[in-house]
Order: structure tokens, then sequence, then C-alpha cells
């Protein structure tokens, strides 16, 4: 599984300006990167609205760590861990998702071990008081799903992946999507994305609508199976229909992965845009795309950074190591934090 994650990596960096050569001229807010410290582990890494950056990572057959970034001082702590989450299948989780709700905490959920045995688990973190409380589990175990918060509170679990053996083979990406309560603590299953997708970015746009993009849709076992990355899918949460609308944002020639592979995705809001990195970012108002300055890193993905502060935040991976881990993370310092 994490030598295909490398091998995904490699052809998104060398997808990068290809990509940024086939965007129209056009102006989003001018970035300026700054490299700064790399996070102790790899894992989904969620901004917590006011210039922090929270990570969270399985470590050495540890328990799910919490790790906290601050914009300020441009160092990593170590907060909180959550023994209870998939403590049967340590050592050597990954796949984990992670998106920051409506009320400040953090909701972590699935991921898989290193034979490909999935978990359902869920957990909350609130790095207020820096505490975990784990909560009803996934109806559908998954791993590298899409996660993200609506406008109503409710978190989206979106595609991913199930089952294999620790080799991929036998792998299933998933179009199942569901959405918890966090008033109820219960999950409800959606209607299904019109692509199986997993390793895809997915965003919240400030016209209310759940938007995904890209992904791989066919696990990963070849370099050639994102065959639909170059697409994307909306829904209206508020809609009593409850279905996705493909979106073809993109031409269908764009390379594979070309919208960010990565736990968790790669895009970033602020300001009413979604940013993609080394593709554009997104008006979801006007349905169209405009270039930014690419974070420096080979390849840079954009996380969510806290639309509040205006921050975004680039996560850098190795491609030729053992393991798919971060080396560096750089930041837009926002207005008024």
């Amino acid at each position: 599984m994490r030598n295909r994650a490398i091998a995904l990596a490699t052809l998104f960096f060398a997808s990068l300006m290809a990509i940024a050569q086939s965007i129209p001229a056009g102006a989003a807010q001018r970035l300026t990167w700054v490299i700064k410290q790399a996070p102790p582990y790899s894992g989904p890494m969620v901004g917590d609205g006011h210039g922090n950056l929270y990570a969270f990572a399985f470590g050495n057959g540890s328990a799910l760590m919490a790790f906290k970034y601050s914009a300020s001082t441009n160092k990593w702590s170590r907060r909180a861990s959550d023994p209870e989450y998939g403590s049967k299948y340590l050592p050597n989780l990954s796949g984990e998702s992670a998106t920051l709700t409506t009320d400040g905490q953090i909701i972590v959920f699935g991921g898989d071990d290193a034979n490909n045995t999935d978990l359902s688990s869920v957990a909350a973190y609130n790095p207020t008081t820096n505490t975990w409380q784990n909560l009803a589990p996934l109806p559908i175990a998954r791993y590298d799903a899409a996660a993200v918060t609506g406008p109503a509170g409710k978190i989206y679990a979106i595609g991913g992946d199930y089952g294999g053996s620790s080799g991929g083979e036998g792998e299933v990406t998933l179009t199942s999507v569901e959405a918890y309560s966090p008033t109820k603590n219960s999950w409800q299953e959606l209607s299904p994305l019109n692509v199986e997708r997993e390793f895809a970015a997915a965003a919240a746009g400030s016209n209310g609508l759940i938007y995904v993009f890209g992904g791989c849709n066919q696990g990963y076992e070849n370099e050639g199976d994102c065959s639909q990355s170059d697409t994307a899918e909306v829904l209206n949460p508020s809609s009593t229909a409850n279905t996705w609308s493909l979106l073809p944002l993109m031409p269908a020639d764009y390379p594979s992965c070309a919208f960010g592979c990565g736990t968790n995705g790669g895009a970033g809001v602020t300001s009413g845009l979604i940013y993609l990195n080394g593709v554009g970012a997104y008006n979801p108002v006007t349905g169209t795309w405009t270039p930014f300055s690419t974070s420096p890193a080979s390849p840079l993905l954009v996380a969510p950074g806290g639309s509040k502060c205006g921050y975004l935040y680039g996560l850098g991976f190795y491609t030729y190591s053992s393991s798919l881990e971060m080396d560096r993370a750089a930041t837009r310092p926002g207005k008024g934090c």
C-alpha cells in the first residue's frame, strides 16, 4: 500500500507543471510560501481556524497521537493520544481522515493496518481541553477517504478504499458516502458518488455545497488507474434528492491525481475560494478556476488552514523513501491573527 502511495506522489509531482501551464490566466490571492518546521509524523492535518495546525498520526506502534503546530512559534508540540482508536490493529496504522467541526473539535475516522485490515473507528479531539472522545463507528470501514464538514455541521466520509490483501490485491474503491450527526452521534448512508474515489480532496464551498475533487477510481495498483481524476462532484446537502452531480471541471487529458493525492486530500478554503495546489483556485459561485502561486515542495498539497485567518498550509512528501513521510510545511500568513 505504501509503495503504491509513493508511486502516486511521484506521478503527481510529474503532472504539476503540465497542470499549471494549462490553467488560463487569472488572479487568485497572491501567495508567499515560507518553509516551516516539518511535522513529526505523516498523517492528516487540520487547521483550527485560528492559525494553528493539528496533525494526527500513529508512530512506532503507538496510539493515535495529536500534534499541534503554532504559526507564531513555528514549532510542533505533542498533545494527547487516544489509546482506544484502532487499538486491536496496532501497530502500523495509516490512512485515517480528519476534519474540523463547526464547534472547533476535530473528527478523525477510518484507516487501515499493514495487512489492509480496515478501521471503522471514529473519535473527536478537542483542541481546547486536549481530550479525546470515541464516537459511533463508521457503518462501512474505510481508509484514505475524503473528509469534510458541511454547512449544517454534519461530517461527511466520502469514498476511500476497502479490503484487499497486504499487497493491495482485491481492494475495492468506494462510491459510498456517509454523514455523521454530532447531535445524534449516528451515521446515515447518503446517495453514492457517480465515480469511485480514494485519495480525493473535499471542501465545503461558500455556496453551501459539498465538493469532492479527483482521486483514484480503481485503487492504485498501477499508475494509470486514476482515469477519473480530472473530474469533480458536487452535493447539495439541503436538497431532498441528496444526489451527487458530476462536474467535468478539467480537461479529460489531465494527468493522474491531478487534484491531489494524499491522505485527506489536498484542498484549502479561504476567502471564498477552494485552493488545490498545482491546479488552481476554484470559485464555487462562478464555477471558474484561476491560478495561484503553487507551494515550493514537490509535491506540496494545500491543506485546510482556517478561513478566519486566511492561512493556507502546504504539506510536503518524500517520494523515494520506504514510506510516505512529510518533509516540510509551508504557510501563508493571514490577516487579523
